[in-house]
């Protein structure tokens, strides 16, 4: 059924123009099959994607894909060049988020940058966004960023601020 959800939503994404679509790996982390299953629905919809022309990226989004090392593993075994990482600043734990962005960066053609709360001086409270973006710059990312802004305060406010602070970084 998941596989089928996808395929429909490549058609989707070709037909308005995108060239890539974001994948989940799904909340179960504590399953030991997850990361198999996962890396067998991917082997099925790679024909798909390279008939269709579309990439696809695993973001890191909770279960076994907050783990660097697990979405490595699932690219190395896929093994294809239509499949990448979608790294989200804000998905990984905050104990390693730096050492995982770092690890998925090489890997990573789109970018969520995710922020929660801003200073007074414009600098993201919960995430070192310097330093978020210097490790991608650093591994030559050149694709797309999409701003989330997480926060309480008003959401054209902080998306303002989360840009203004990608173009200083």
């Amino acid at each position: 059924k998941e596989i089928a959800s996808v395929t429909e939503g490549m058609g989707l994404a070709v037909s308005l123009g995108a060239g890539m679509v974001r994948i989940f790996t799904g909340k179960k982390h504590d399953d030991p099959e997850a990361k198999d299953r996962v890396i067998s629905c991917l082997e099925k919809l790679v024909p798909a994607a390279r008939d269709k022309g579309i990439l696809m990226t695993l973001e890191n989004h909770g279960g076994i894909s907050e783990n660097s090392e697990d979405l490595i593993d699932i690219l190395t075994t896929v093994g294809s060049p239509h499949l990448g990482i979608c790294a989200d600043f804000g998905n990984f734990p905050a104990a390693t988020r730096y050492v995982d962005l770092q690890a998925v960066a090489p890997a990573t053609w789109h970018i969520h940058a995710k922020s929660y709360k801003f200073d007074e001086n414009g600098e993201e409270t919960t995430i070192d966004f310097k330093r978020a973006i210097d490790i991608f710059q650093k591994a030559g990312f050149n694709g797309y960023i999409s701003v989330e802004y997480e926060g309480e305060e008003d959401p054209y406010e902080g998306t303002g601020n989360t840009l203004a602070l990608i173009d200083r970084c």
